[in-house]
């Protein structure tokens, strides 16, 4: 959200935000520079079809990188199923927290977020190219990727309150 309190056909309002009144945008960043490397400036419904908001804006930015396999990473928004399968047919890897409500993904009780995991323990399912991880962390992470191997293991740095980090 940029700040703005002017006139503007398509000025927005979102309550919840720290920046209350703006022009909403759209913007893809590289991640270790910051730099934008595309945006689109939101200015108000249009025909958006079928697959939502959050689906055109992603196959919008990434359009210039199509066949790239350039590795996309998203918050629970944007992810979802038919976004990352589309993406994985155009050349692009996609990795990002998903909603337990989004269509598409596992109904197994087991791996919703009411699954009771124990404190870092986490379960996976495949779908094709599709990996799908939940794990208990502070609360239920949910995790979808186009890309990732449902396989490898790997570790985490954590820091507890007032003792070194330490592996899990």
């Amino acid at each position: 959200m940029v700040k703005f309190k002017g006139r503007l056909a398509f000025r927005q309002y979102l309550p919840l935000k720290p920046t209350k009144w703006g022009v909403k945008v759209w913007v893809m960043a590289e991640s270790s520079t910051g730099y934008i490397t595309n945006f689109q400036v939101y200015t108000g419904r249009e025909g958006m079809g079928e697959k939502g908001l959050a689906h055109h804006v992603i196959m919008d930015l990434a359009t210039p990188y199509y066949g790239s396999h350039l590795s996309i990473f998203m918050d629970n928004f944007y992810s979802g199923v038919e976004l990352f399968e589309e993406m994985k047919g155009h050349g692009l890897d996609a990795c990002g927290t998903v909603r337990a409500n989004r269509k598409g993904l596992p109904k197994d009780k087991m791996l919703t977020k009411q699954a009771a995991l124990d404190k870092h323990k986490f379960r996976v399912a495949q779908k094709n190219d599709l990996t799908f991880c939940v794990w208990q962390d502070t609360k239920v992470v949910m995790v979808l990727s186009n890309y990732h191997d449902p396989t490898e293991k790997g570790s985490v740095r954590r820091r507890r309150q007032g003792a070194p980090k330490q592996r899990l």
